[in-house]
């Protein structure tokens, strides 16, 4: 397995061009990030189901899987992972469409580096700050013991 170095920053880059999987691994990698890569979306979902992943990057084109579908799945089983699409294909795949299907943001190739840093970067705030919310949503101010809106999310299981 191709993996960094743990930083609890894990993203999956997923690609069917090796040039483009090996480019994104040096940058996330020089950001100092965990770097997995998978061939297409079935590879993709392997690998999530296999370890935890904060983000996903993903090409949108791709063979036996494209990434479309692997936002959806995604969306449904695993749905504290945020998704960044990438594809060559501005022209066919509206922004705003793949943002509705969940993706946390789309990325036009060739991409610019700083871009990507920036979305990076934004996407783990993001996470952060749902982290905090969720704390102090669920939890008591004072006490730091679960409410009630936790006992009733947790009541099913």
């Amino acid at each position: 397995m191709d993996q960094v170095t743990r930083t609890g920053k894990s993203v999956l880059c997923v690609d069917d061009d090796p040039g483009i999987r090996e480019l994104l691994k040096e940058i996330i990698a020089r950001l100092g990030h965990s770097i997995i890569t998978a061939v297409d979306g079935i590879d993709a979902l392997e690998k999530l189901a296999a370890d935890r992943f904060d983000i996903v990057i993903t090409d949108i084109n791709m063979p036996r899987m494209d990434g479309i579908e692997l936002i959806k799945r995604i969306k449904t089983k695993f749905d504290d992972v945020d998704v960044i699409a990438i594809t060559a294909y501005e022209m066919t795949y509206k922004y705003t469409d793949i943002i509705a299907l969940g993706a946390s943001d789309f990325i036009s190739k060739p991409f610019n580096i700083n871009e990507l840093e920036a979305k990076l970067n934004r996407i783990f705030r993001e996470r952060r700050l749902r982290v905090g919310l969720r704390r102090l949503s669920t939890r008591d101010g004072l006490t730091g013991l679960y409410n009630r809106r936790y006992f009733d999310e947790n009541l099913k299981h």
